[in-house]
């Protein structure tokens, strides 16, 4: 069975997180909601099946725990010695504002031109979804996942004919 089949990855990310060398977006919303840090370097240090556990919780977006915190422990103080760290989430990050669209992501929006969303249509995005964006146009840069992300999440369309 593929990784794709079995964990919640999205397509945009698939080729990026194949054999899970990078931290999928579940992993990192589920972190980040949660509060925890983790770097890469520990991330690539745990086994394959422990990192394909972790990116196999849902998002924790209704605030209910998963199991995600006590398997992360166990999982860290097993194969890499230690706890992992903690920090206060905050509830103001720009994924959780649904009042406005982040400026990060209308600057990615102008970067890979395209019409920005309106405000309605953030406001309408779930928590992971909002964060995925946030997440994606966090540098300024432009993100080669920004436009595969907007259309898997239905928000533009290819002009490929149906």
């Amino acid at each position: 069975m593929l990784l794709y089949e079995k964990l919640p990855l999205f397509v945009f990310e698939i080729e990026a997180c194949e054999n899970l060398k990078y931290v999928p977006m579940c992993v990192r919303f589920n972190l980040d909601f949660y509060g925890y840090t983790f770097s890469l370097a520990e991330w690539q240090a745990l086994p394959l099946d422990a990192r394909e556990m972790l990116a196999g919780f849902p998002a924790a977006a209704d605030g209910k725990e998963t199991g995600f915190v006590s398997e992360l422990q166990r999982l860290v103080q097993q194969y890499l010695n230690k706890t992992p760290e903690k920090f206060t989430p905050d509830p103001a990050s720009p994924w959780h504002r649904v009042s406005a669209i982040p400026d990060s992501i209308l600057t990615q929006f102008s970067l890979v031109e395209l019409a920005p969303m309106t405000p309605d249509v953030w406001s309408g995005l779930s928590l992971l979804k909002r964060y995925v964006l946030t997440k994606l146009s966090a540098r300024g840069v432009k993100n080669h996942c920004f436009v595969p992300a907007l259309l898997e999440f239905g928000l533009v369309r290819s002009k490929i004919p149906d």
